[in-house]
């Protein structure tokens, strides 16, 4: 886990080995947390392609599954804790272009932050098979992904707080 500071923000980067996953090969996820408080009182949590429990997350205990819009990706799944106060769509919708791809797996916006989540590696199929090893094969973090990553939750938290503004 490393801690830090990135343009004026807090923020976290956490690596995380996801072996829950029943006849899938172990995953290795990047988590890229802005933990500052942002001023909403509900749980948004976009999951792509969810299909089970994940190590890195509670979305499968919000309650709440919402309609997700056209300009969602199509395979995007979001839950809240509170639909009548949840973040609306079109505030998070222009910033999904990451989630349109294979790789990025969650967006989490609570009063707490904002998290993003992204498949760095799976593990090495073979060595998984037979000897139930999550091997990475040296697998790094890509600055150039860990910074488009942080510009994005820094642009999609001032776009929340932007909207904040215009409701007072």
């Amino acid at each position: 886990r490393l801690e830090g500071r990135y343009l004026g923000h807090a923020i976290q980067v956490q690596t995380v080995v996801d072996t829950l996953p029943t006849r899938k090969i172990p995953s290795l996820w990047l988590m890229v947390t802005i933990p500052e408080p942002l001023p909403v009182t509900a749980t948004f949590d976009m999951m792509m392609r969810p299909s089970g429990p994940t190590t890195f997350s509670n979305f499968d205990q919000l309650p709440v599954t919402l309609e997700t819009s056209p300009d969602f990706p199509e395979q995007a799944v979001v839950r809240t804790d509170d639909p009548a106060h949840v973040l609306p769509g079109h505030i998070v919708a222009p910033r999904l272009a990451m989630f349109f791809g294979p790789r990025a797996k969650e967006l989490l916006i609570s009063p707490k932050g904002i998290r993003m989540v992204v498949q760095m590696a799976e593990a090495d199929r073979a060595r998984y098979g037979v000897f139930r090893q999550a091997e990475f094969g040296g697998a790094e973090i890509d600055p150039d992904l860990l910074r488009d990553i942080l510009k994005l939750l820094i642009a999609l938290r001032a776009d929340i707080e932007t909207w904040r503004r215009t409701l007072t």
